[in-house]
């Protein structure tokens, strides 16, 4: 199951213990999936549209227990995205209208309202209700091994307006684009992103999306590790080639009994562990030497090498 899908599956099961919080969360899914219809007899029809079986029912036990209100619920299947889809349609009844009005689709004029009605957000908990179910009507967020983005889609400019100031409130540091006629507001960085399950309680998701972050620090880690160490290895290999180099120009120039007694040992060690650090080589020594005397020795058998390659004079004093 995409990690979205469960996400949003998660929080449809989420219900808040406070009727202020229900109201704002019922809100924002109505305002955003739902249509209002006039019928024949001038009488209002409400329907919500959504493909996701734990949100409708969701929404059909807020609409019956916060306002008494009853639905039907039409399946079709959808032979295009293949999974059903379901029409919770609300019938005129007499508490339609000012149902409606308390979840801020009405105005007290009884005409559309398509921002959001401050008094529901008005507490930072009903503002978080409200978000969850925005994220829910219209939410999308992509699989977090594949990277960080969240977004609610939206075709409302006024509820656009809104909602963005309401993630700004929360310094959720919210962008904005359009794509195919959509509205859409989004996260692109990780904390925001695990700030925002948080707030809509989403503790599953955020659990999840904590394990693969710390998966991923630590693959970087070892990859960073191991590239480190890999380079070190590649430029010891290096120096210790051009070490032997000079060292057998040296052997086959004047031979390593010219050489002075510290840089003589140095060179044995060298064409006897030829892939030893120069700490290792230090170490080695008799006695020990310092890792910058092993360099020391190393650049003055490099200069006796530059000195000697391609010159046919035998030296029989000893170099040091």
């Amino acid at each position: 199951m995409p990690f979205s899908t469960r996400a949003k599956e998660d929080l449809a099961r989420l219900f808040s213990s406070k009727k202020c919080c229900k109201v704002a969360e019922l809100s924002a899914i109505l305002h955003i999936n739902g249509v209002l219809h006039l019928e024949v007899s001038q009488r209002f029809s409400f329907q919500i549209i959504t493909e996701n079986a734990p949100l409708a029912r969701k929404i059909i036990k807020l609409l019956s227990s916060l306002f008494g209100l009853k639905a039907e619920v039409i399946t079709k299947k959808s032979f295009l995205k293949k999974r059903n889809q379901y029409q919770i349609k609300i019938p005129f009844q007499p508490r339609l209208y000012q149902s409606l009005n308390e979840l801020g689709i009405l105005n007290d004029s009884f005409e559309l309202k398509f921002g959001i009605l401050e008094r529901l957000v008005w507490n930072n908990c009903c503002a978080f209700s409200f978000l969850r179910g925005a994220f829910l009507a219209a939410g999308f967020i992509t699989d977090p091994r594949k990277g960080y983005h969240l977004e609610i889609a939206l075709n409302n400019f006024q509820l656009s307006q809104d909602l963005f100031i309401l993630f700004e409130r929360f310094n959720l540091n919210p962008k904005k684009m359009m794509r195919k006629g959509k509205i859409i507001i989004y996260l692109k960085d990780s904390q925001k992103i695990k700030e925002f399950l948080a707030m809509i309680g989403a503790s599953q998701s955020l659990f999840q999306l904590e394990d693969i972050n710390i998966y991923r620090e630590i693959k970087n880690k070892i990859n960073r590790l191991v590239n480190c160490e890999t380079a070190n290895l590649k430029k010891i290999s290096q120096a210790s080639y051009n070490q032997v180099k000079d060292i057998k120009i040296l052997i086959k120039e004047i031979g390593l009994a010219s050489l002075s007694a510290p840089l003589r040992e140095i060179a044995q060690l060298r064409m006897q562990f030829p892939y030893a650090s120069f700490r290792e080589l230090g170490e080695l020594a008799s006695p020990p030497i310092t890792r910058s005397a092993v360099y020391n020795r190393f650049r003055r058998i490099h200069k006796l090498a530059k000195l000697w390659e391609g010159s046919d004079e035998v030296g029989n004093k000893s170099w040091n």
